[in-house]
């Protein structure tokens, strides 16, 4: 069959004119222009609010029927030229793709919006795991801390015990320093005077150099003489210290002599050492004695008696004794300790203070001193 002017207006409409409309759309519409060019077929007028999208609606999504016209009318009107209807339907066709294109632009910003917002909730859903992560971390920090602070405050005090001993080690060092600020500024006062001394020496001396730098010749021969006296007093100032190291020694040696309470370095073993020594000599003296007899070994056994006397006094002043007795001929521990006690049972408090002299306590030397406890 001839293809008539109609067909091809109608096949160039669905080829160009239908182009990015959905593809029920354009073979609705293909077959409405087809059913109204057809030979013998009266046109079939449409509704024109059939086609039209209400202003604000969505569009329909791709894919469905569009919506069936409200109504068709029945009735038959007079003949339309076929390519004014062609004309008002391209028109209408053309009307809705521009609102189809206007859906789609609004789809399209319905999507970007919705993608956005699903960035934005993919981003809020890892802000809150990298918070729920900083907050566990949080908590493990401050439960750290937790234990550091008990462990700190069993630290503190420990701390406070060793304080408190330290101040009392303090205050016992504040004591012992000021003892030697007080010492230390009586050096500093005995300093100063002999400074003061040295600075009035140092003055008197220089006045006399003014008054020999204006007598000249007759300082020189002072000063040849205090050169002489100085030399003198040097040596004198050597003999005196020479004596006084002597002294020293001296006082030393005498020192040791004395008791302690006496205000001397004399110890009780050192005390009872001496007496050890000068009883030992006593029996030395007395078994030579006996053996020879004659005056010169009775003068020393005298000597010794009183070696050891003074030997046994000076050990009952460092022991604190009660005092001291030479013994007599026939005398036993035990009629001492009744003599002197009214207690004969007290013998051993002699024994034991006199073991460093008693070579035999149940045999006692006459003349042998003791001391009383």
């Amino acid at each position: 069959m001839a293809e008539t002017g109609h067909h091809r207006h109608a096949r160039r409409l669905t080829q160009g004119g239908g182009r990015g409309l959905p593809r029920r759309w354009g073979t609705l519409t293909l077959a409405l222009v087809l059913l109204a060019l057809a030979p013998g077929t009266p046109p079939v007028p449409v509704d024109a609010r059939a086609d039209e999208v209400p202003v604000g609606a969505a569009a329909p999504p791709a894919g469905t029927a569009p919506p069936a016209p409200e109504r068709v009318q029945a009735q038959v009107e007079p003949p339309v030229d076929p390519a004014t209807q062609v004309e008002v339907l391209t028109q209408r066709v053309r009307g809705i793709e521009g609102k189809l294109k206007e859906s789609a632009a609004a789809r399209k910003s319905a999507d970007q919006a919705r993608m956005e917002a699903e960035r934005r909730l993919a981003e809020g859903t890892q802000e809150g795991a990298r918070l729920s992560a900083e907050l566990s971390r949080l908590r493990e920090a401050k439960a750290d801390l937790e234990t550091q602070l008990r462990r700190a405050q069993e630290q503190n005090a420990d701390t406070a015990a060793q304080l408190a001993a330290t101040a009392h080690q303090v205050r016992d060092l504040t004591t012992a320093a000021a003892a030697q600020t007080e010492h230390e500024a009586d050096l500093e006062r005995q300093l100063e005077q002999r400074q003061e001394d040295q600075r009035r020496g140092e003055a008197d001396l220089l006045g006399r150099l003014r008054a020999a730098e204006q007598a000249q010749s007759g300082l020189r021969a002072q000063l040849r003489e205090r050169e002489g006296s100085l030399t003198s007093l040097s040596v004198e100032l050597g003999a005196v210290k020479t004596q006084r190291d002597a002294l020293d020694e001296r006082l030393k040696a005498l020192s040791a002599l004395v008791p302690a309470p006496a205000g001397g370095a004399l110890t009780l073993e050192t005390a009872q050492a001496r007496s050890a020594t000068a009883a030992a000599a006593l029996r030395d003296a007395l078994t030579r004695a006996e053996a020879g007899g004659d005056a010169r070994l009775r003068r020393t056994v005298r000597e010794a008696e009183q070696a050891l006397h003074r030997a046994q006094f000076t050990a009952a002043q460092v022991a604190e004794a009660h005092s001291v007795y030479r013994v007599r001929p026939a005398d036993t521990l035990v009629l001492i300790a009744n003599r002197i006690y009214g207690d004969g049972a007290r013998w051993r408090a002699i024994r034991e203070a006199n073991r460093h002299v008693l070579a035999d306590p149940d045999r006692l030397t006459p003349g042998l001193t003791l001391v009383i406890p």
